[in-house]
């Protein structure tokens, strides 16, 4: 779940704010369950991680739709994903590149299967998130393109 702290979300123009790749109508809910492997080495770590799951995908349509995911920048997703072969399972975060293109980062922790034992680390992870704001009826977004060079400018 991730929802965008309180004092982001500007309560004369929008009634919440969540960041893209969460669930739209339920923010606050996680539906994926835990991952399990059949890899020997991940035999203590199964069911601590969270699975994959695809709650980007309604966001990006609709931004594709309306050609918006492109803003020149990377930015994260709430959405995970999982990479697992014999080596290690890496677990990460969907990112969107400076292309518009959801890629996977690579991994935000590794289980590793080096010297025939679970390892745990980590990778440090960039790029910010990018929020929604369910603005208020009344409001409507009256110009710009929504980039950093040119923001939306919003009315009645």
């Amino acid at each position: 779940m991730l929802l965008i702290p309180n004092e982001y979300n500007n309560d004369s123009y929008s009634t919440n704010a969540r960041c893209i790749g969460s669930l739209p109508n339920a923010p606050s809910q996680d539906i994926v369950g835990y991952f399990t492997s059949n890899y020997s080495y991940m035999e203590d770590f199964n069911g601590t991680f969270k699975e994959a799951d695809t709650n980007y995908k309604l966001d990006m349509n609709q931004m594709e739709k309306l050609n918006i995911q492109d803003i020149d920048e990377y930015y994260c997703l709430a959405s995970r994903c999982i990479n697992s072969n014999s080596g290690d399972t890496k677990f990460g975060i969907n990112t969107v590149n400076d292309r518009g293109k959801v890629i996977d980062t690579g991994w935000g922790c590794r289980v590793d299967n080096s010297e025939g034992y679970g390892m745990v680390d980590a990778n440090n992870l960039g790029g910010g998130l990018r929020p929604v704001f369910m603005l208020k009826s009344e409001i409507k977004v009256t110009g710009g393109s929504g980039t950093e060079q040119d923001p939306y400018t919003l009315g009645i």
